[in-house]
């Protein structure tokens, strides 16, 4: 696959992250891009790249519930918070694609981590009602937050 160059390549590129499927091979493609960032063209790259990490982070917390919510034991309560977890990285990691402005990369990575903060805490507050005190402590200890923005670095 070849990197994006132009506007209308990184639309592409990034109307495949929304669909999903391919997501390393598109993130390493899209590493490898360039841009030039004119006054229209990064206004609305900035929109593009917002609404399309908007739409997985969405897509990822429709499946979390859904997987939540059909029930079962805590080996699948921990592997949906790991999806999501590795969902929240890979959109980190697309916050942080060599093309952005800094400024740009942290505000997207900033508001990445907060939504992950807030799910975090979601959950937490929600298993407060378990009395057994089983799925607090499996929350606990398989934090959706836990990012590890510091060694992140593109």
């Amino acid at each position: 696959m070849k990197s994006p160059t132009i506007y209308a390549e990184w639309v592409k590129c990034l109307d495949a992250i929304e669909e999903g499927g391919n997501d390393a091979e598109l993130l390493e493609c899209m590493r490898g891009g360039s841009l030039e960032l004119t006054a229209g063209v990064a206004d609305r790259f900035a929109k593009k790249l917002s609404d399309t990490i908007q739409s997985r982070m969405k897509k990822q917390q429709e499946k979390f519930t859904r997987s939540v919510q059909a029930g079962g034991d805590s080996h699948k309560l921990v592997n949906a918070i790991i999806r999501m977890r590795k969902e929240f990285i890979f959109l980190i990691e697309i916050s942080r694609l060599p093309v952005l402005p800094k400024e740009h990369s942290d505000s997207l990575a900033r508001a990445i981590k907060e939504s992950a903060d807030k799910i975090q805490d979601n959950l937490e507050h929600q298993a407060k009602s378990d009395r057994t005190g089983f799925v607090a402590s499996t929350i606990r200890n398989n934090k959706v937050n836990r990012l590890d923005l510091e060694d992140m670095t593109t």
